[in-house]
């Protein structure tokens, strides 16, 4: 289970991680204020559009398949950010993130309340949830 836990919290992590990275990103790229918008736009643009898209793919075609789909795409995405050398490059390893925490993070879910609905113990899942909520409101 603890994979599951770990690709979930990446996922949410991605989305505030590079708030901190910003201005470091500014000098280093020679970008303006409207680039660094588009730099945070890019991953949560996607990850709204596609997390209900992606939960209904792991209805049909089952949450395990697309959750490994989605840690593939998040890693990838993360190899393009690191390895990016213009602004254009790391939009698209954003975007490639954000298509791979979509997949995953609903599929995730899934996969936890079909486990813990089983063993009948719900209180897993709600110290996951709550974890994450406080690794959300921490910035």
């Amino acid at each position: 289970m603890f994979p599951i836990y770990a690709a979930f919290f990446l996922s949410t992590v991605n989305l505030t991680s590079i708030k901190i990275l910003l201005p470091e990103i500014m000098v280093d790229l020679g970008i303006g204020m409207n680039w660094l918008t588009w730099l945070v736009n890019a991953y949560s643009l996607p990850l709204a559009a596609l997390i209900p898209v992606a939960g209904r793919m792991g209805d049909i075609y089952g949450p395990r398949k697309l959750f490994q789909i989605g840690v593939l795409g998040l890693g990838l995405g993360s190899f393009l950010c690191g390895t990016a050398i213009s602004v254009s490059w790391l939009i698209i390893g954003r975007i490639t993130q954000a298509v791979g925490a979509a997949l995953l993070a609903p599929n995730s879910l899934e996969k936890l309340l079909y486990h813990y609905s089983s063993t009948g113990s719900g209180y897993r899942f709600h110290c996951q949830e709550s974890g994450n909520a406080r690794g959300k409101t921490r910035q």
